[in-house]
């Protein structure tokens, strides 16, 4: 899957001068994705250096960037790597990803690195919002990261 990555429109780039100080023209929003999911626009664009780099079959997030105004798609260049929606594990340690994985039925092996366990836990979230508006507590199937990072491929 080819990420699908998004920018800064020129007219929301840059700085402007208020009150003495220089701040950033676009200072950020926060956008709801659905009942489990926000996006803090400027924390991504700043993590990602400019860029906000989304899984192509996250329909929902890619329809919500798409009307942000702020927002333009840009090349994904050599992006291999989907960043938005796994921010939200960064500060978590691996225990706690890992029951956080537990408690969500899902099976990881052991030797899995950190970016992997929130790889897996964001690609989750996307598959349990699937479009609905109403997230169930419970998943109702299983994602297998194997040792290699490899996250079995789901069905859209």
């Amino acid at each position: 899957m080819a990420p699908i990555a998004y920018a800064l429109r020129a007219d929301h780039q840059g700085t402007v001068i208020i009150d003495g100080a220089e701040v950033p023209r676009f200072t950020g929003g926060l956008l709801k994705i659905d009942d489990a999911r926000e996006l803090d626009v400027r924390a991504e664009l700043d993590a990602g250096n400019g860029t906000i780099v989304v899984a192509e079959h996250d329909a929902l997030l890619l329809n919500r960037l798409d009307a942000y105004d702020a927002l333009k798609r840009v090349s994904a260049g050599d992006a291999d790597a989907v960043t938005a929606g796994t921010r939200r594990y960064e500060d978590l340690t691996v225990d706690a990803l890992r029951e956080e994985a537990k408690r969500r039925g899902l099976t990881i092996e052991a030797g899995v690195r950190k970016s992997e366990l929130a790889h897996a836990l964001a690609e989750h979230d996307v598959e349990l919002s699937d479009g609905n508006t109403a997230v169930s507590p419970t998943p109702t199937h299983q994602v297998d990261v194997t040792p290699a990072g490899d996250v079995a491929p789901q069905e859209a």
